[in-house]
């Protein structure tokens, strides 16, 4: 089998699997790194504290699905929601 087979091959495999599992929900998450919390500062935690992020607003952050790196995106406002742009994948 030449290596052309064996893309096409699976890529049928992976089409055959969305189509069987198309509408499964899947866990997405973005990690937004912030400095570390003192164990005094976690117990002083309040509503409407701010938690300051050294994460420049223009770094893309990685979007894993189920810990394995999917694609980077920013974070951007749409209609009012918080959206993750994806600017490339992983």
């Amino acid at each position: 089998m030449i290596a052309a087979d064996r893309v096409e091959g699976k890529v049928a495999a992976v089409e055959a699997i969305s189509t069987r599992l198309g509408h499964v929900p899947l866990r997405l998450s973005a990690d937004l790194p912030l400095p570390p919390l003192s164990m005094r500062a976690l117990r002083d935690l309040q509503p409407g504290r701010m938690l300051t992020s050294e994460w420049s607003v223009a770094d893309d952050l990685l979007l894993t699905l189920g810990g394995a790196p999917l694609c980077w995106g920013r974070f951007a406002a749409v209609d009012g929601r918080m959206v993750l742009r994806v600017v490339r994948l992983a």
